[in-house]
């Protein structure tokens, strides 16, 4: 029972306590209607509704409270029994999202000769394929903390749901442009070779001799898909880097709440 819901019981009963004696006053003075019986009967009626209700409801909030420090207690026992497996599965998660942290700045701090990608590639049918990489360090490991997050506390899982769906958008607002360009330039192709009389379904299109033209195009779209990339990568890093200290203070938090 909440305090508010303790508050409104508790003028319930003190207004049918005051309520009680007033209509027994009209009753007995007024001649609403016969009332049997005598002043003093009435009087004795009285004292013992009231004692009755005071004893009771004595009784009663000596019953809640005991009844409530009992669950606190019980509460405060299974809280500080729970710490220990928190506090594990937050080390073991912190663990994980510092090797992926230090995977991050060595995959950004790589300087390619030529442009090489690291999570996305352009497929045969000039289309992106996200590569073993990528699932390794986006699906997987959210996957990865998804199994042991669960179990910390809503607090926890409130980080990671964040977190997550922030990696799901940094896709959709950093490699959607080069991706829906690759689109329209198999638009192209498709309408060119058709055209043509070639059969651009059964065909690998890789096959495909591109005049110079389509070849510059495919040339600027890789650059295009490269720095789309880096910065896909480092803002990815940032959701990772962002989680890991936003369980790490939480952690910490939860040391203090100890108090052995």
């Amino acid at each position: 029972m909440d305090r508010k819901t303790r508050k409104k019981l508790f003028f319930i009963i003190f207004g049918l306590m005051i309520a009680f004696p007033i209509v027994i006053n009209i009753l007995m003075f007024l001649h609403v209607f016969p009332v049997k019986g005598d002043v003093n009967t009435w009087i004795s009626l009285l004292g013992t509704f009231w004692g009755a209700i005071i004893s009771g409801v004595i009784s009663g909030i000596l019953t809640l409270l005991g009844v409530q420090l009992t669950i606190k207690d019980n509460n405060e026992l299974k809280k500080k029994e729970d710490y220990p497996g928190k506090l594990f599965r937050i080390e073991k998660l912190l663990s994980s999202l510092e090797s992926a942290k230090d995977d991050f700045d060595n995959m950004l701090a790589l300087n390619f000769g030529e442009k090489a990608n690291i999570f996305f590639e352009i497929n045969e049918n000039y289309g992106i394929t996200k590569t073993e990489k990528h699932k390794k360090y986006t699906s997987a490991l959210f996957e990865d903390i998804n199994q042991d997050i669960v179990y910390v506390d809503s607090k926890s899982y409130r980080m990671f749901f964040e977190s997550r769906r922030k990696m799901t958008d940094l896709y959709q607002e950093n490699m959607w442009k080069v991706e829906y360009s690759l689109f329209e330039f198999t638009e192209d192709l498709i309408k060119k070779y058709s055209a043509d009389g070639v059969d651009v379904v059964n065909i690998n299109w890789a096959n495909l001799k591109l005049d110079e033209d389509q070849k510059d195009v495919i040339k600027e779209l890789k650059i295009e898909l490269y720095k789309s990339e880096r910065k896909y990568l480092y803002l990815l890093s940032e959701v990772v880097n962002d989680l890991y200290y936003q369980l790490t203070e939480h952690y910490l938090d939860l040391i203090d709440e100890i108090n052995y």
